[in-house]
């Protein structure tokens, strides 16, 4: 976690991830699924840490639509 830059990196501990999105034709669609639920998880996450009035914003979109 870096709280200067706002930013938390995650690692991938387990499983092939990278070998299940070369298989063709099926990035385009899990891409935006995958997106969106961590988009949604990290706003309950942050939300649930900060407090529920946290405005989180992104470079993609705004993730408000994400609050319970």
């Amino acid at each position: 976690m870096d709280p200067v830059a706002r930013r938390i990196t995650f690692d991938q501990l387990t499983g092939d991830f990278a070998g299940f999105l070369s298989i063709p034709g099926l990035e385009p669609i899990v891409t935006p699924v995958e997106t969106r639920a961590l988009d949604e998880t990290m706003s309950l996450v942050l939300r649930g840490l900060l407090g529920p009035d946290t405005r989180l914003t992104g470079s993609r979109r705004d993730t408000d639509a994400a609050r319970p």
